[in-house]
């Protein structure tokens, strides 16, 4: 059971089990294309929080898009890369 998930079988409104977090970081993660960068976006707005999307600091970093680092040197890479 996640934390959100125990928060939400105590009945704790988000403020509170935000500022319960032991961490200052979250970390969203799913399958390509389900929104995790427009839901990053507007949760680290709302939070105050900073906001780094991955794609796109590798992308900056190396000035490759995903998709051309998995077709040119494979998963495994991409892996060691993030």
């Amino acid at each position: 059971m996640t934390d959100l998930e125990a928060g939400a079988i105590l009945g704790l409104k988000i403020e509170e089990w935000l500022r319960g977090m032991k961490s200052e970081s979250i970390v969203l993660i799913g399958m390509a294309g389900v929104g995790k960068s427009t839901i990053g976006t507007t949760l680290a707005q709302a939070l105050a929080f900073g906001f780094l999307d991955v794609d796109g600091y590798i992308f900056q970093k190396d000035g490759k898009r995903i998709q051309e680092i998995i077709d040119s040197e494979g998963e495994e890479a991409l892996l060691q890369i993030e």
